[in-house]
């Protein structure tokens, strides 16, 4: 093969062809090797603010006033990205960041972080007059205030499981990871009877009394009232009316519920047991009731002609709590109790009993002025040697189809069964009262379909409102399935996609509540973040 010899003048093209192209290609070579290390020290950057400002919106739930919560933002955002970007990374120099807190909606406070670096130039020095440029990132997270209702259950049984102290302590735990003056914390406690215990306030730290030194001061006994508590965290979660606010509501119990809170219609038979016909105990000698509905006071004997004048058992409704605990014979149910009447408000009042008018009655100005203590042979407290307390049967006709509040206890999707008198029964197809059984699944009923009514926005449809709960000790899969039910858990056996999702929470003993309450804050706050 015959190469063929250059000539000088190609020779000439291609040196300065090369030279051209080496003007071409360098500067291109540079800017790339640039841009790609520009690229990395904005990228490194950009993730130095934003972990800068999710951890500032994180902060503004600790501190005493809004000054401070800003203060403490600041300082966090600050502590993160000196963190994540120190002042050689990558010889960049002249760090610059700018932090801002703003309210941006409707209780919706924003964290903007701007930070910029020069950042030294390598190549591009050669064609560019200045041997640096600046390179700038922004992060922004938005934290949304909170209303939370804690109801908490403050029975007989915490005190021997450690539950009733473990409970105290984790709820202060709880209550002090959010911002005073920004979120809102309440509680509602109950046994039988519930209590407001602490009305929704945004004050919680430095209010007379705080929340934590009302948490204190709970003490745990009686029964398990949980719907009617429930229902009451949930009413003041949407008295509150913020729909742009994140709404919670936990729920925290140690037991199956046992208690209902209804009007409960007469037995109008005076000597035997409505259900079977089953005559009265021979220890059985009085019951006193206040009739709300007349705004009477009655009293009425098992011996004939000792009624009170005035009595008369027609359309008349007790209104307080059966409370059951299941036992041996089946058989240990309150009756209708008094106590509970310092709760009920609509009619009445507010006070230990109903403020009815003096009726000249026995008893209007004998101290036996509350709702009712049925069938007690011994006096109005009913909790000497059991009187008092098996024999409701005989002064309560049936139980109703819902509570005081208007949840229903019968099960919409067959959760507990619930027994109904037969045909040809005086009160055929209502709810059997001969029995604990009944009594405990309705009061689960009741809990469930609380549950539901929440989900489903039974008060407010706009008043989105997340329900968790928490779970102490285990008594049994009912539990687990029932508080499940209740949060819209995503294993519930009728877990609704379409509803707010929850979670419920085991903990096993009373040492595992603080670490279980705190679970729940941190997916409250991940929420509001």
């Amino acid at each position: 093969m015959v190469r063929r010899k250059i000539s000088p003048k190609e020779r000439g093209f291609i040196i300065i062809g090369g030279g051209v192209l080496l003007l071409v290609m360098l500067p291109l070579a540079g800017l790339a090797i640039d841009a790609a290390f520009l690229y990395a020290i904005r990228t490194r950057l950009s993730a130095a603010v934003d972990a800068a400002a999710l951890a500032a919106s994180r902060s503004l739930s600790v501190g005493m006033t809004m000054a401070a919560q800003e203060s403490a933002a600041l300082a966090r955002a600050n502590a993160f990205f000196n963190a994540n970007y120190t002042a050689e990374t990558w010889n960049t120099v002249n760090r610059n960041l700018n932090i801002s807190v703003t309210e941006t909606g409707l209780r919706t406070r924003t964290v903007t972080i701007t930070a910029s670096v020069d950042a030294p130039l390598y190549f591009m020095r050669i064609l560019w007059p200045h041997p640096s440029t600046v390179v700038t990132a922004t992060g922004v997270a938005s934290r949304r205030d909170t209303n939370i209702m804690m109801v908490l259950d403050r029975s007989g049984s915490m005190n021997s499981n450690g539950g009733c102290e473990g409970m105290r302590a984790a709820a202060k735990a709880f209550v002090d990871l959010f911002a005073n003056e920004r979120d809102r914390v309440g509680m509602v406690t109950y046994g039988v009877a519930y209590s407001l215990s602490y009305a929704p306030n945004r004050y919680f730290k430095n209010s007379s009394p705080t929340l934590p030194d009302v948490i204190d001061t709970i003490t745990c006994s009686g029964g398990t009232g949980s719907a009617q508590a429930l229902f009451k965290g949930y009413e003041q979660i949407v008295q509150i009316n913020e729909p742009g606010a994140l709404n919670v509501v936990l729920f925290f119990t140690d037991g199956i519920p046992n208690t209902i809170t209804a009007n409960f219609n007469v037995n109008v038979s005076d000597t035997t047991r409505v259900a079977d016909g089953q005559p009265a105990p021979a220890a059985v000698s009085t019951s006193r009731c206040y009739d709300y509905q007349h705004n009477k006071r009655w009293f009425r004997s098992t011996a004939p002609g000792t009624q009170h004048p005035a009595w008369n058992p027609d359309n008349q409704v007790y209104r307080g709590a059966v409370f059951a605990q299941e036992d041996a014979g089946g058989t240990n149910v309150n009756g209708v109790n008094g106590y509970t009447t310092t709760n009920f408000t609509d009619p009445g009042t507010v006070t230990s009993a109903y403020s009815g008018p003096s009726d000249n009655s026995p008893y209007a100005a004998s101290g036996y002025e509350d709702d009712c203590w049925f069938r007690d042979g011994s006096g109005h407290t009913g909790s000497s040697a059991g009187t008092g307390r098996s024999y409701v049967q005989y002064d309560i006709a049936y139980y109703p189809e819902s509570d005081l509040y208007g949840t229903d206890l019968r099960s919409a999707t067959n959760f507990q069964p619930i027994v109904s008198f037969q045909p040809g029964h005086p009160y055929a197809g209502k709810i059997d009262v001969r029995d604990t059984a009944n009594m405990m699944n309705a009061a689960i009923n009741a809990v469930d379909n609380m549950g539901k009514r929440i989900r489903d926005g039974a008060l407010n449809p706009d008043i989105v409102t997340l329900v968790y709960t928490i779970g102490l000790g285990d008594v049994g899969a009912d539990q687990h399935t029932l508080l499940r039910r209740v949060a819209n858990d995503p294993l519930s056996p009728v877990f609704d996609s379409g509803r707010p999702p929850g979670i419920y929470l085991f903990a096993p003993t009373a040492a595992d509540l603080t670490a279980a309450f705190a679970r729940i804050a941190s997916e409250v706050l991940r929420f509001s973040s």
